[in-house]
């Protein structure tokens, strides 16, 4: 019998017998696809948006890894994947490098995306830009949990600097279903 794309078979013109049959067998994959769309629509409904991060005026003049922003992140009472983006504008003083990262966790936890996303311009002379930071973590989450941006100078020995404005950190949490 001939299949669609989609893997529903139908009758040809010589298998029109017992056409009630071939009507049941596609009703029956027919409701199963849509059902597992349903599925997913409402996994979607449960996803959840997180954007109020407040940055912190930062400026540094060491080697030192430190935040720069915090959002925390409540338990959604599932198991979910979080998916993460920021952007951070930051100064940097010429020959000086400064490496951005987002973080689960602590400054020490996991870092989402590789590899580290890096602030290469404070080797121009004109310091000062902005810096996308995108990940997302596929691994599977239970409980609250915090994302961090945290910055560290790899480069030189300037100093460098993350204004309490103009940057921005958000997450989506959804549930997670292997």
């Amino acid at each position: 019998m001939p299949t669609t794309p989609r893997g529903y078979t139908y009758p040809d013109a010589a298998g029109h017998t017992r056409l009630h049959e071939h009507f049941q067998a596609l009703a029956l994959a027919v409701d199963a696809d849509v059902a597992a769309l349903a599925a997913h629509v409402e996994r979607l409904k449960l996803a959840k948006w997180y954007d109020s991060a407040t940055f912190t005026n930062t400026s540094r003049s060491d080697a030192v890894e430190v935040a720069v922003a915090t959002l925390s992140i409540p338990d959604p009472g599932y198991a979910y994947r979080i998916n993460v983006g920021a952007g951070v504008t930051a100064y940097v003083n010429a020959a000086t490098a400064v490496r951005f990262r987002l973080r689960l966790a602590s400054v020490t936890g996991t870092v989402l995306g590789s590899p580290a996303v890096e602030d290469t311009t404070g080797h121009s002379s004109t310091p000062g830009s902005t810096v996308a930071l995108v990940a997302r973590r596929s691994a599977v989450l239970t409980g609250a949990t915090s994302v961090l941006v945290t910055g560290q100078r790899f480069v030189g020995t300037g100093s460098w600097s993350v204004p309490g404005t103009d940057s921005w950190i958000m997450a989506t949490v959804e549930p997670w279903v292997p």
